[in-house]
């Protein structure tokens, strides 16, 4: 089956705007018959300007000004990266944009949003609740296998009784006190 057509508009979104609020910060052209670097090269064209405008020159920014190999990174709600034209779709035409150094951070804007995340070191996901946003507070689901699940609970009773032998001389309660403190690290390290 074919990929289905790439929006004709991109809206596009800085990190710290809300999607189900604010406008977006760009929105852009996409011309189906144009490859990805037309596309971002655009994109960047777009931002520099803006950022003369807001600026007064992006050259007077030092170090910061933005140039023509200034890294231009589009991302999904969910953190997944687009990286050609072929990943668009009608349903994905809102991303976040980011520019430079910036860093992606999950959206909050949409209290109890659930978002399938993929792990950037494994061939996993974990979903993702959203459960507030001041103070910022997400949910992961299953974020540590069950093996490392269990490699952590093995290294916490080599570390703690290590700690509990360091304690030997302190008064009962204290080794009872740390002795608890295992107990509830290895209930609280359950696999969902």
């Amino acid at each position: 089956s074919q990929n289905p057509p790439p929006p004709a508009t991109l809206e596009l979104y800085r990190i710290w705007h809300k999607m189900s609020s604010d406008s977006p910060f760009l929105k852009v052209h996409v011309d189906p018959t144009k490859d990805w670097d037309y596309l971002i090269n655009g994109i960047r064209a777009h931002i520099i300007h803006l950022e003369g405008v807001h600026a007064g020159h992006a050259e007077q920014r030092g170090n910061d000004g933005l140039n023509g190999d200034v890294r231009i990174t589009l991302k999904k709600r969910n953190g997944v990266s687009i990286q050609d034209v072929s990943h668009l779709s009608a349903d994905s035409n809102r991303l976040f944009l980011l520019v430079g150094h910036e860093v992606f951070f999950f959206p909050d804007d949409n209290i109890g949003e659930k978002m399938m995340v993929p792990l950037p070191s494994s061939h996993r996901s974990v979903e993702v609740e959203v459960l507030a946003s001041t103070p910022r507070l997400m949910l992961i689901r299953n974020f540590l296998s069950p093996s490392e699940c269990e490699e952590i609970k093995k290294n916490s009773d080599a570390k703690i009784g290590t700690l509990d032998r360091a304690r030997a001389g302190r008064p009962v309660e204290r080794r009872e006190q740390g002795q608890r403190c295992r107990a509830d690290l290895r209930d609280g390290l359950a696999h969902e």
